[in-house]
């Protein structure tokens, strides 16, 4: 009999181990899966620009615009490549930026690892630039204006698709 009762326990013991198992592997694949969505999520915002304006013999591309949500704001990184085709070196930094959004007001850049520095002759210089606007905006564009003259422009459109 008590061989009987230990053979049970053993079972019992066997199958919660097997119950316990089971349950952390589902929260992993809810996990995981979580992550791929979260993952496409903030795929589906990154947006390639590709748009070069050059003034002068410097060349600039805004490459790729990518969004990120927070406290009704979101936060715009535009990826930015700078290329000098001069004899001269070029200084140029991200402050000299300003985003016009659809809402008439311009922003200035916001927080962030910000670009900024000098670009010698037949070189290149890449980083980004953050703007912070409410998520009610969807459009605007970038200006850089080098001179009292010239105002090199790129109309984005960052609105969730």
């Amino acid at each position: 009999m008590k061989k009987a009762i230990l053979g049970m326990m053993a079972a019992t013991i066997s199958l919660s181990l097997v119950g316990c198992t089971a349950s952390p592997a589902k929260e992993t694949e809810n996990k995981t899966t979580t992550t791929e969505k979260t993952k496409q999520n903030k795929e589906a915002y990154a947006k390639d620009i590709n748009q070069t304006k050059t003034w002068q013999d410097i060349s600039i591309t805004i490459k790729q615009l990518n969004v990120s949500f927070s406290e009704g704001n979101q936060k715009l990184e535009f990826v930015t490549a700078i290329e000098n085709k001069g004899e001269k070196v070029f200084g140029l930094g991200a402050g000299e930026f300003t985003l016009k959004a659809d809402n008439k007001k311009t922003y200035k850049i916001s927080d962030g690892d910000n670009f900024g520095g000098e670009v010698k002759n037949g070189k290149k210089m890449e980083g980004s630039m953050y703007f912070q606007v409410p998520t009610d905006v969807k459009k605007g564009s970038i200006e850089y204006s080098p001179d009292s003259k010239t105002t090199l422009s790129w109309d984005i459109d960052f609105a969730q698709k």
